[in-house]
């Protein structure tokens, strides 16, 4: 059963900016700041990352009891997130919607959400792979990452 789109006025949008953590399936890393989330299909630096991509985000909260979900928005992979190292699961397809559980304290709140990829694009770009090619040559880049908006819903 889809989730009712709350109105903005029992909603906390996270906005940005966002840390990432790419850690790519070829081995390599590095770090990333987004002023905002984007899908990296659209970005020609992001176009062919496939692995885990760890967004990081802290807030501040009045009140630990004001919240009670934090909703993904829309997610291209696998999500897994933590609110203050308090994991809240993880969540492959439908809704990512994670009940808080009274996991958001007063004051200084870290979430952290990993996002696992498809391998799709980034074999793509693997011209010299002739099996990559044949398989992906007729595909269309795939939507990769958290796109969002990633929010805070309160208690009804």
């Amino acid at each position: 059963m889809p989730v009712k789109r709350p109105d903005s006025a029992s909603t906390l949008d996270l906005g940005g900016p966002w840390k990432v953590s790419l850690h790519h399936v070829d081995g390599t890393s590095r770090q990333k700041t987004l002023d905002k989330l984007v899908d990296f299909k659209e970005d020609p630096e992001l176009k062919t990352f496939a692995g885990t991509a760890i967004y990081t985000n802290t807030i501040n909260i009045d009140s630990r009891d004001s919240y009670a979900y934090l909703n993904l928005g829309e997610v291209n992979g696998i999500s897994e997130v933590s609110v203050n190292g308090n994991k809240l699961g993880f969540k492959w397809y439908g809704n990512h919607l994670y009940d808080l559980n009274n996991a958001l304290k007063e004051g200084s709140n870290t979430i952290e959400i990993k996002i696992i990829t498809v391998l799709g694009n980034y074999c793509k770009s693997l011209e010299n792979n002739s099996i990559a090619q044949r398989w992906t040559r007729r595909q269309s880049y795939a939507s990769v990452g958290l796109i969002g908006p990633v929010t805070l819903m309160k208690k009804s």
